[in-house]
């Protein structure tokens, strides 16, 4: 593996992973100030939350397709790094704010 190689695979993790990382942090600011069910103030406070995550994930795939674009990746590369940090970033911020999926999802027959 050459030196560009390497700096490639970095580049991609770190930008990949970027929205996991401030879904992570955002969700946990959520979980303990903005639980979403109490108020409608609190309410609005976490979809706040929510969109700074999505677009901290939407910066993050844009630079990772960039970086993949640009390397002139396979295309299987290129479909993952445009939809990987946005679905991880929503995801780890819902899970990490402990939102009630429950109460969405009752299992009422």
């Amino acid at each position: 593996m050459t030196t560009e190689g390497a700096a490639f695979w970095i580049y991609l993790g770190t930008f990949v992973n970027l929205g996991g990382g401030a879904g992570l942090v955002l969700g946990l600011i959520a979980r303990f100030a903005a639980r979403p069910y109490m108020t409608p103030l609190r309410l609005g406070a976490f979809l706040g939350l929510l969109v700074i995550a999505l677009l901290i994930g939407i910066v993050a795939s844009a630079l990772s397709y960039t970086l993949t674009s640009t390397a002139h990746a396979s295309a299987s590369l290129r479909v993952v790094s445009l939809m990987w940090p946005i679905l991880v970033s929503v995801l780890i911020f819902i899970w990490a704010s402990d939102f009630p999926l429950s109460r969405i999802f009752s299992r009422r027959s």
